[in-house]
């Protein structure tokens, strides 16, 4: 929490990280926001099954109005994953 954390990537690369984001982060409930930003617009979440960085917040607390939509793949939607990705987006628009 007081350096730069590196993590280290399936691809090989390696992601640095400063504390302030981690700090940041711990703070950060983004479910709350979400339930009020529907209000305002529709609102589709993807989510990313295997995403290394985010991992696998709870959705529960979410409100049921907010369409929840589960892909294959990691935080970057590598590879085949960001072909599903853009045409799952391109059927939502």
């Amino acid at each position: 929490m007081k350096g730069v954390s590196k993590l280290g990537r399936q691809d090989g690369t390696i992601t640095t990280v400063p504390s302030s984001y981690w700090k940041e982060r711990g703070k950060a409930d983004p479910i709350p926001l979400y339930n009020e930003f529907y209000k305002k617009t529709d609102l589709v979440i993807i989510k990313a099954i295997q995403d290394d960085i985010l991992g696998d917040p709870s959705m529960e607390k979410l409100s049921g109005d907010i369409k929840v939509t589960y892909l294959d793949g990691g935080h970057n939607f590598d590879g085949e994953n960001r072909k599903k990705l853009i045409e799952t987006v391109r059927g939502f628009l």
